[in-house]
């Protein structure tokens, strides 16, 4: 059953595919943008004000108080994550 659905995979002309020749490993023309600070404040900032909190225990309120002391060290570990590939795990 596998193998008919490959074989109508591979035979269909309409479905979106790379081309044959195309290395689906080979990234070399990928623009990663890194992430500015601002950009995580302007993130923060549009955030509802809540005084609820999720699993970490933080608040938006929390979060929007210390936005400018926290949003450096944020875009520093996301563009750590995207740069490595790995992301934290908490």
């Amino acid at each position: 059953m596998a193998d008919d659905l490959q074989t109508q995979i591979d035979n269909d002309t309409s479905l979106i595919s790379l081309p044959k020749n195309t290395n689906q490993n080979d990234f070399s023309q990928m623009n990663i943008i890194p992430v500015a600070e601002g950009d995580i404040q302007s993130i923060i900032c549009s955030l509802k004000t809540k005084d609820s909190s999720g699993y970490d225990g933080l608040s938006t309120k929390i979060l929007k108080m210390c936005n400018s002391l926290i949003s450096k060290p944020l875009s520093y570990i996301c563009n750590k994550s995207i740069r490595t590939g790995v992301l934290l795990t908490i």
